[in-house]
């Protein structure tokens, strides 16, 4: 690296750290929910998924994850009622596996 290529990013680097973050947008909410979806962060996630959901109410991967996410703690209704939203949006959007994996705990709920 050149020195006025190293002297830039020298002076750059105070410059940025001065940025502001830029607003959460959909999939950022969601993607840092999919990150606390381990078991130790579920309340954490499930308040991203729900802010992704506020910032963008189409935003299908948000409402499969709280699905996927209502599955692992059991909550079955739950899970199904994100599916039915998840399906307003996208009807082929939910993957299949989970759907296949839901059902084996309670049967899908009539319209």
């Amino acid at each position: 690296m050149n020195r006025a290529l190293a002297l830039s990013f020298f002076l750059l680097l105070p410059a940025c750290a001065t940025l502001r973050p830029s607003p959460p947008s959909g999939p950022m909410c969601n993607h840092n929910g999919a990150q606390g979806n381990d078991g130790a962060k579920l309340r954490e996630a499930r308040t991203l998924f729900a802010s992704a959901k506020q910032l963008n109410q189409n935003f299908l991967q948000a409402y499969v994850q709280e699905a996927a996410l209502d599955l692992a703690e059991e909550k079955y209704a739950d899970a199904w009622e994100e599916v039915a939203a998840a399906e307003r949006i996208d009807a082929h959007g939910v993957d299949p596996d989970l759907l296949a994996e839901l059902e084996t705990r309670m049967p899908r709920p009539t319209r």
